[in-house]
């Protein structure tokens, strides 16, 4: 066996499903996760981030401005979304609910993820506590944290101690 067989498929640029005569194997998405498992390894909030059902999915962007967060979860209403901030620490937690349609249907496959979720992210030491808005439309939450003005305009004295 070589080492690239243990490597997640993806670090090889191979990102689709493997087809057969139309038919996508039912293991790919086992495989993506597992891959997805491996190449988060490291990441430093890889263990407290598996607190919930699922994981939605973050982009953090930052202007001169301001710090944005936008959140995939789609098929949640704005209700079930909790938005929270403590010790620059900001946490989104939401539940996202599983509705029968009838006893009369059979699933035959399901890919939604359903049940809560929490995810955390700590913040920079620059942010504006008082100044944070967050924002809800199409499936994605978007929290903007504006940055607080450096004032450089005041001057610290220093004492100067005798030994």
């Amino acid at each position: 066996m070589k080492m690239k067989d243990f490597l997640p498929q993806r670090f090889f640029g191979d990102n689709k499903p493997k087809e057969y005569k139309g038919y996508i194997s039912p293991f790919y998405q086992m495989q993506r996760e597992i891959d997805d498992l491996f190449l988060n390894f490291y990441n430093k909030d890889f263990l407290t981030e598996f607190k919930g059902n699922f994981l939605p999915k973050f982009d953090i962007m930052e202007t001169d401005s301001q710090y944005l967060v936008k959140v995939e979860i789609a098929g949640i209403e704005e209700k079930d979304i909790k938005v929270s901030l403590n010790n620059r620490i900001l946490k989104i937690e939401g539940k996202k609910e599983h509705k029968k349609e009838s006893k009369d249907v059979k699933y035959h496959r399901m890919e939604s993820h359903y049940g809560s979720f929490e995810r955390s992210l700590e913040l920079p030491d620059n942010i504006d506590e008082d100044n944070i808005n967050a924002k809800f439309k199409n499936g994605i939450l978007e929290v903007s944290v504006n940055k607080k003005e450096k004032d450089s305009s005041v001057t610290k004295q220093i004492a100067i101690n005798k030994e």
